[in-house]
């Protein structure tokens, strides 16, 4: 998704203009939609050492996901760009990815782009400095965006929290119930379907689906136990 802004000097808010562009991935004629991301132990591990080796299912999926952002930038017409991405980056792109391919090379592949940022981090940003956010004038928050995964943040005393900069801090994908499962795992959206549609013969493909049957309370029970 892109969506343009203009800043106001006086306010240092973000004020939504124009353009607004949806493309989604699953679109693309190459997408796969039952990719499976390499086991996160083996990507720390991997990153560790210095040595990812991407399968060829991540390359092919990561070339989609690259593909469609340099064809909004295109369509976008503007040379100031902000690119926010899931996943634990370095200098030069993803090297660990909980939901997704892992792109490391992803700043190189993508003409206009320099800095990524966090998407987890620019949701809270966008909330709290656009004029249309939830969190205007907010010195304290904890926030919470449901969808493939989810997307974490905290506000503390006016200053939103690194989470790479605190050891005492994890997001949700790096917290765990007891059984073994991720808090983002239980409390996302696409996590709480998933449930479902590997324990039911009916399968969902929203919240609102899931609602409607009883039988899917335990998972929602879990999913409050998680928050």
């Amino acid at each position: 998704m892109a969506q343009s802004v203009i800043f106001d000097q006086n306010t240092k808010m973000v004020i939504p203009d124009n353009f607004h562009l949806e493309l989604s991935y699953s679109d693309h004629p190459n997408w796969n939609p039952c990719f499976i991301p390499a086991h996160l132990d083996l990507q720390r591990q991997e990153f560790a050492k210095d040595n990812i080796c991407l399968t060829e299912a991540e390359t092919n999926q990561g070339n989609v996901i690259l593909e469609t952002i340099q064809q909004v930038i295109n369509q976008s017409g503007t040379d100031s760009i902000g690119l926010c991405f899931p996943g634990i980056k370095n200098d030069q792109g993803i090297v660990i990815m909980a939901n997704g391919p892992r792109i490391p090379d992803l700043l190189g592949s993508i003409s206009g782009i320099d800095s990524l940022y966090h998407d987890s981090d620019c949701c809270v940003w966008g909330e709290w400095k656009s004029s249309n956010g939830k969190l205007e004038k907010c010195d304290n928050a904890v926030y919470i965006g449901g969808g493939t995964g989810i997307a974490d943040g905290i506000i503390l005393k006016g200053v939103l929290v690194d989470f790479n900069q605190r050891n005492d801090m994890k997001r949700s994908w790096e917290l765990f119930m007891p059984d073994g499962h991720s808090v983002e795992f239980c409390l996302s959206p696409k996590g709480m379907i998933d449930q479902w549609n590997s324990s039911q013969n009916k399968d969902v493909s929203s919240l609102s689906q899931l609602i409607q049957d009883e039988n899917a309370i335990p998972i929602i029970e879990k999913a409050v136990e998680a928050f």
